[in-house]
């Protein structure tokens, strides 16, 4: 819809190529506790990327986790390859491409109350 040539890296990140360079666009991070699965994403569509690059400035030794390692990336917008997209194009272009890829389905909406999820099982 955008033209917007995007592939997976194999750290789950979302790649564009931009004059020959790797860009990405996209990040996620996850974890497994007892039964429950978090999974949590990221989209670059018009940020401040000055901004990001400042907060990302961390020495190593500053932060510990029981994660993967982080790897500094060079980022760009979407919005910097297709001006006209804006939050609410992406996410229907989302919404789209993932019900051409794995068939339309009604999930019914759960309200959870927030005690229940933070308490693993």
């Amino acid at each position: 819809k955008f033209d917007i040539v995007a592939t997976p890296s194999k750290r789950t990140d979302i790649l564009v190529e931009v004059n020959g360079m790797n860009k990405k666009v996209s990040g996620s991070a996850f974890r497994i506790s007892g039964q429950r699965a978090y999974h949590h994403c990221t989209l670059l569509i018009d940020s401040d990327l000055q901004k990001l690059r400042a907060l990302l400035r961390v020495r190593p030794k500053d932060v510990t986790g029981r994660g993967v390692t982080s790897v500094p990336s060079p980022v760009i917008n979407l919005r910097q390859l297709a001006p006209s997209l804006s939050y609410e194009t992406a996410c229907e272009a989302l919404v789209d491409a993932f019900c051409e890829t794995y068939g339309e389905q009604r999930v019914p909406i759960e309200e959870l109350e927030l005690a229940s999820i933070s308490q693993d099982k």
